[in-house]
């Protein structure tokens, strides 16, 4: 999960590479530290949903299946788009201090949709790998949210050189490795669904 996450770019990706170019690290950091607690919390609530709702999801074919499902289109998506992509650096800027940037960094990811949907099936993942055991999931995440933490820090502090390094065809590289990541994952939640199957 947290390799997919690093290779996905995005709105989120621009807006922080060009915080860390046009105005301070700092500003880039705050934004992405909203990004990341967004993300925490998001994952919390979805894990909250499928643990608590009385199901026994670990051995429940339909919710990996719908899981694949949602895999498979953020793949099939991504590569439609990745068709058109274009380099979009350079966009204006507009600090509003770091508790703006924070708040901004949270608003931005827990608004959109995609977000929801990306942890919403990461959770039977978590589970599958983790077979079920509670310390297991929470490690296998805390692994996935270090990765990404770790990567988008890594993308700021080497803003300048990743601005020359992502040409267009690098993007489009970088959104087809994505792509083929999120249908691998899809076909082995599908796997996972089919072997359940009563």
């Amino acid at each position: 999960m947290g390799i997919i996450l690093a290779f996905l770019i995005g709105p989120v990706f621009f807006r922080m590479i060009d915080l860390a170019l046009e105005s301070h690290w700092k500003n880039a950091v705050f934004f992405a530290s909203g990004v990341w607690m967004s993300d925490f919390v998001v994952w919390n609530v979805c894990y909250y949903i499928v643990y608590r709702s009385g199901i026994d999801f670990f051995d429940t074919w339909w919710m990996y299946a719908l899981a694949s499902l949602i895999f498979l289109l953020f793949g099939v998506t991504k590569l439609l788009r990745n068709q058109t992509s274009k380099l979009k650096l350079n966009l204006p800027i507009k600090v509003a201090g770091f508790t703006g940037l924070l708040m901004q960094g949270i608003m931005v990811n827990a608004l959109n949709p995609s977000v929801w949907g990306f942890w919403l099936a990461s959770v039977p993942v978590s589970l599958e790998i983790s077979n079920g055991k509670k310390n297991l999931i929470f490690l296998y995440m805390f692994s996935v949210f270090m990765t990404l933490i770790f990567t988008d820090l890594l993308k700021i502090f080497l803003a300048v050189k990743v601005k020359h390094f992502l040409t267009d065809k690098v993007i489009k590289g970088f959104g087809l490795v994505s792509s083929i990541l999120f249908v691998m994952a899809s076909f082995w939640l599908a796997y996972e669904a089919y072997i359940r199957l009563d």
